[in-house]
């Protein structure tokens, strides 16, 4: 393959959310062509993406000669902005580099992944000399390609390096870039990267003028339209003043979950009127206009929802408890074949179909609670993202149906509705026994265990119990602890619990850094969250719990890279739910990192790295501006062609 085939490729997987397979195919990529710069920065990028900052940065600093020009370079770049080499260039002309040949623009596609590592190299510790990196490589990305948007963003770094003088040269030859802001056809992204270079120039009025054009791109900008409002959030917080009508033109989409009880299943239903469901759902409709739903797909008031939706061009998103043609099968064709065309019809047409659990229905239930934590999950997490507040409506025969613990546990009540739909379903089936519950799992193995002797195993175990206290504490009490040789098996009654663990246990590995044990000692660490059976062993007489759940955990943690702590999406999702939080983001986060076959062949699971969030940079809201921890700070320009 040729090295574009090769980059394409790995943007592709990354675009897809599969990481794992990303860096995979570029450890190939660099093996077929070890010489080629854009491949090398990818794979920095990759690394980044799965894990490995630290070898990501490391790897760009090596790089940095090829990628970045030496710093001489890069002053006569800033001096261009000072007017002491060159005037601001008009629209339409090319810069001087561009007129000297291919070489110089060898680097260009892969420069704003590479601003984009140091940039999340400063979100992580801080440190200003990552933000200048990325402040340069956006300078020589307009150097090499005449880019607005990239001399935007770099006016937007140099506001937060202090530098506000240098700041407001660069964003006016941005403006005069990115041209006039009334001629069409344009992007997204170039009209925010205009606001912003104006809003730097002080300009409000045109920058609330430029902000105004965004709502003729249309409504489901999301992702881009968070990004802006964040960067304006860092700006604000960094003293530039900041009109609270800005963000007002910024605003995040109206999120909501729907919920309603599931049918007994097999059973016929008696389902609501259509035009009664209607008429329930039309005043919340229209008083919260959500854009982004999530919702199960039961015949009756969820798919009537669906299609309510669906109907005001909003964006569904479908999780179902357990597999598709099971679901139908028990819930959905007692209802009649209308039903269940309505059914595919909303499967077709949804955004995404999430499965919650790959275990099978038992009539029991618990999957469907299980499909309730795992949508709040992804909402809050998503919500996060795009500086969303969700909603929830919560719809049902009768009240004592509804999810009431849901209720109570929703933040906001104003963001909470619930609509009684009062009638008398079938009465529900005696449920069978033993009952699930869902419970977090960790496995955990230690790299390097078989290195020990019998002369250090002591002093090991020693070391290791100083993490006992955190691990088994009263908040973290676990369920069921089992170890066996290096292997470490917990089962907690909590996602959050379980994560406390897996750090504790992380935290222990400086602990084991002794001379008289061998180096290298690193902790792999798996986490699954599903439903399991507990019980008391025949054998043993003690506590057990068992499932497949159990078995997806402990192939989850083989498969870990040392160092490391995977989670399965379930998981993901559950945790995000526990610490979700209004004010604050949660102690936690996971970078997806995309489906991974498991050991021993049990199947491919999609899993996230979870991470433990550090003190981000000082980046406090000011004039009403949104917190800037909802959604993320990279905000990436309009790249060239």
């Amino acid at each position: 393959m040729l090295p574009e085939e090769w980059e394409r490729e790995i943007r592709h997987l990354c675009a897809e959310g599969q990481c794992l397979r990303a860096a995979e195919t570029a450890r190939a990529a660099r093996t077929a062509h070890p010489g080629d710069l854009r491949i090398a920065v990818l794979s920095a990028l990759v690394t980044a993406r799965t894990g490995g900052e630290e070898a990501a940065l490391t790897e760009l600093e090596r790089l940095s000669p090829d990628v970045v020009p030496a710093p001489a370079a890069i002053e006569e770049i800033v001096d261009r902005f000072a007017g002491r080499t060159l005037p601001p260039l008009p629209a339409g002309e090319a810069p001087p580099s561009q007129q000297i040949g291919e070489h110089r623009r060898l680097a260009v596609d892969v420069l704003a992944d590479a601003a984009d590592i140091f940039l999340e190299g400063w979100e992580r510790d801080a440190d200003p000399r990552h933000l200048r990196r990325a402040r340069d490589l956006w300078l020589v990305h307009w150097d090499r390609s005449g880019n607005g948007g990239s001399l935007s963003s770099a006016a937007r770094l140099t506001w937060l390096l202090g530098d506000p003088t240098g700041s407001r040269r660069m964003a006016e030859t941005a403006v005069t870039r990115l041209g006039d802001s009334s001629a069409a056809p344009t992007t997204f992204e170039s009209l925010a990267a205009r606001a912003l270079a104006q809003m730097i120039l002080g300009q409000p009025e045109e920058a609330l003028e430029t902000l105004a054009r965004l709502a003729y791109l249309g409504d489901h900008n999301h992702l881009p339209k968070a990004l802006a409002r964040r960067a304006l959030a860092e700006l604000a917080a960094h003293g530039l003043p900041v009109p609270p009508e800005a963000f007002a033109r910024l605003t995040p989409p109206g999120m909501v979950v729907f919920a309603a009880p599931p049918w007994p299943a097999g059973a016929v239903p008696m389902l609501p009127d259509d035009d009664v469901v209607r008429s329930a759902l039309r005043p919340v409709m229209n008083e919260w206009r959500p854009d982004i739903a999530y919702t199960g797909a039961m015949p009756g008031p969820d798919l009537l929802f669906v299609e309510a939706m669906l109907e005001q061009g909003g964006e569904v998103n479908l999780v179902l408890p357990f597999a598709i043609d099971e679901f139908v099968a028990a819930h959905v064709a007692p209802a009649g074949q209308v039903w269940e065309t309505r059914f595919r019809s909303a499967l077709a047409r949804a955004a995404s179909v999430t499965v919650a659990s790959p275990d099978p229905y038992n009539a029991d239930g618990l999957l469907f609670h299980l499909a309730g934590l795992i949508t709040r999950g992804i909402v809050c997490a998503r919500a996060a993202k795009l500086g969303a507040r969700p909603y929830l409506i919560l719809a049902g025969p009768t009240t004592a149906d509804l999810d009431l613990t849901l209720a109570a546990d929703w933040g906001c009540k104003a963001r909470l509705r619930v609509l009684d739909l009062t009638l008398h379903p079938p009465p529900r089936p005696a449920p069978k026994a033993p009952q699930r519950t869902i419970r977090a799992m960790l496995f955990a193995d230690i790299a390097g265990y078989g290195q020990l002797g019998d002369d250090q195993l002591p002093l090991f175990w020693d070391r290791m119990s100083a993490v006992v206290q955190d691990i088994c504490g009263e908040r973290n009490c676990p369920v069921l602890a089992e170890s066996w040789g290096d292997a470490i098996y917990l089962v907690m009654q909590s996602a959050a619990a379980a994560a406390d663990a897996a750090f504790a246990l992380a935290d222990a590995v400086p602990v084991l850094a002794d001379p008289a044990l061998p180096e290298g000692l690193a902790l792999r660490i798996g986490l699954h969250a599903g439903p399991v059976f507990s019980g008391i062993h025949p054998l043993t007489g003690r506590p057990m719990v068992s499932g497949s759940a159990v078995t997806r955990t402990a192939r989850i943690e083989p498969v870990v890279e040392p160092g490391r702590i995977y989670a399965s999406e379930q998981f993901a999702a559950i945790l995000a739910w526990e610490t979700a939080s209004d004010s604050t983001p949660g102690p936690y986060y996971c970078e997806h990192l995309g489906p991974l076959p498991l050991a021993k062949g049990c199947c491919v699971q999609s899993v996230c790295h979870l991470r433990r969030r550090s003190v981000a940079p000082a980046l406090h809201p000011v004039d009403g501006s949104p917190g800037v921890d909802q959604v993320p700070t990279v905000l990436r320009p309009t790249r060239p062609g």
